[in-house]
């Protein structure tokens, strides 16, 4: 497993969510949906996905969590 992989799994087991923005600045990760597609296909896990939107700017963005 990837180092980044490693580091999203990590932060899914607790039960937390991951975005773009906090994976970047949490993690130093910048594609995202890149390492989440890795994680669904090379290692079957069952990551849900869900479009949310900023109360402030309106900005979209996905929120991805360890589903069962």
């Amino acid at each position: 497993m990837t180092p980044q992989c490693t580091r999203i799994l990590s932060i899914l087991k607790t039960g937390q969510s991951v975005t773009q923005r906090s994976a970047l600045i949490d993690l130093g990760i910048a594609s995202l949906p890149r390492r989440i597609a890795d994680l669904r296909d090379h290692y079957g896990l069952s990551i849900k996905k869900e479009m949310q939107y900023n109360t402030l700017t309106g900005q979209k963005f996905m929120r991805y969590w360890l589903g069962s």
